[in-house]
């Protein structure tokens, strides 16, 4: 068989396989966060708020969503208190922090620098114009972990919690 007939056929079959990959159905954003095993602290966080239903939701939303090894570094006192029912407000503001309406790719933040503003009303940057990129003062380690409504960004800092180090 010749190279331009293999490649026709691995074309069309590319071409017939691309209508399936586009139909794939993704865990939304929580449970692409549950999946993944790696922001247990986030995730209970995100519960003890009663913010599971931004994560759950229909409205698309990248979540720069800080590690369980990120959430060690903040002082375990201080995480437990604001995991307290009576501190619901105060923990869903921090929360808040990591969580931008809209889809936000790792493309769209390659060799840029751009501003992005997060469900608690603040302004932070992104900067992909060197790897490892950074959201704010943290380091991106992981991105696009696709949700069906939206992205999660692994980082290594919980944004407005002083770390222990």
């Amino acid at each position: 068989m010749s190279k331009t007939k293999i490649g026709f056929i691995a074309l069309a079959a590319g071409l017939i396989a691309a209508p399936a990959l586009a139909s794939q159905s993704y865990p939304t954003v929580l449970q692409q966060a549950e999946n993944t095993g790696q922001f247990t602290t986030f995730l209970k966080a995100v519960e003890a708020a009663g913010m599971t239903s931004v994560l759950n939701g229909d409205q698309p939303v990248t979540v720069f969503a800080p590690t369980d090894d990120a959430f060690a570094k903040v002082p375990k006192e201080k995480l437990a208190e604001l995991m307290k029912p009576e501190n619901k407000g105060k923990l869903a503001k921090v929360l808040k922090k990591h969580i931008i309406k809209g889809e936000v790719w790792g493309s769209s933040i390659a060799n840029e620098q751009i501003s992005l503003t997060t469900k608690a009303e603040k302004s932070l940057n992104a900067d992909g114009s060197q790897w490892p990129f950074s959201f704010g003062d943290a380091t991106i380690v992981q991105l696009n972990l696709m949700g069906s409504n939206g992205k999660i960004h692994a980082i290594d800092q919980v944004k407005g919690l002083a770390s222990a180090s």
